[in-house]
């Protein structure tokens, strides 16, 4: 299915986002995006995306029966279903450009791990951005031990405090991509 906009869509997206409209579209027809649900009776199917012009999601609600985008919400006025945390983290994470594998000086394979934080902005309206990766076997061997080392905890909240300019911080989301394997991830949440 191509994705078009409708007129109503177009100027959403002309008044109220920095993203360019072709890009909108591309991210959707190549479903950079989480689909959330589709009205009751209708071809109307909500999803939601991440535009890194506009540093935060938004949810594209498209007619699935010919492509075309009748609205484009920004969260705050996405009402229809509760999006979790890990929703957003994942619709960020699809459109993130991924770090390359690097290589230890013993010719091992470091494994990347992708550290994703999302805030809140002192007007509460969300914002994600990466951290410099982190290598995973500095803190374990999977992804649930380097969420119980401490040392981990203590290097991320020394990486985060650095960015945070009078920010809340929402969630920390970490990724572990292993050639073969399938992606591992798993979410931090905070109060």
């Amino acid at each position: 299915m191509r994705s078009a906009f409708t007129v109503h869509a177009y100027e959403v997206i002309q008044t109220r986002m920095i993203i360019n409209p072709q890009d909108l579209l591309n991210l959707l027809d190549k479903d950079l995006c989480v689909p959330l649900g589709y009205e009751q009776g209708t071809n109307k199917q909500h999803r939601l995306f991440y535009s890194i012009d506009d540093r935060e999601c938004f949810v594209a609600v498209q007619d699935t029966a010919n492509g075309e985008i009748v609205t484009v919400l920004p969260m705050q006025y996405h009402n229809r279903w509760k999006v979790s945390p890990q929703a957003e983290s994942l619709a960020i994470e699809l459109v993130m450009p991924k770090p390359r594998l690097q290589k230890s000086t013993n010719g091992n394979r470091k494994t990347p791990l992708r550290l994703m934080v999302i805030v809140l902005d002192k007007d509460s309206k969300k914002i994600a951005f990466h951290l410099e990766p982190l290598v995973m076997e500095d803190y374990g061997a999977g992804i649930n031990a380097v969420v119980a080392n401490a040392q981990f905890h203590k290097e991320l909240n020394v990486l985060v405090a650095a960015k945070l300019a009078g920010q809340k911080l929402c969630s920390v989301t970490l990724i572990v991509e292993k050639p073969g394997l399938r992606v591992q991830r798993t979410t931090l949440c905070y109060g």
